[in-house]
């Protein structure tokens, strides 16, 4: 169990800075495919 723990602050905070990176790009995307920015979201999470 201490394992599962040893490494939780490097991952909490590349998980963060992914989905920092990752919104505006979605949100880009959607909106320069004309569908809107609530498109680029739902692409970003279910594709």
């Amino acid at each position: 169990m201490g394992k599962l723990f040893t490494h939780i602050r490097g991952d909490l905070l590349g998980g963060i800075t992914a989905c920092v990176v990752a919104l505006p790009l979605a949100l880009a995307f959607g909106v320069s495919s004309g569908l809107g920015p609530s498109a680029g979201l739902y692409g970003a999470i279910f594709m």
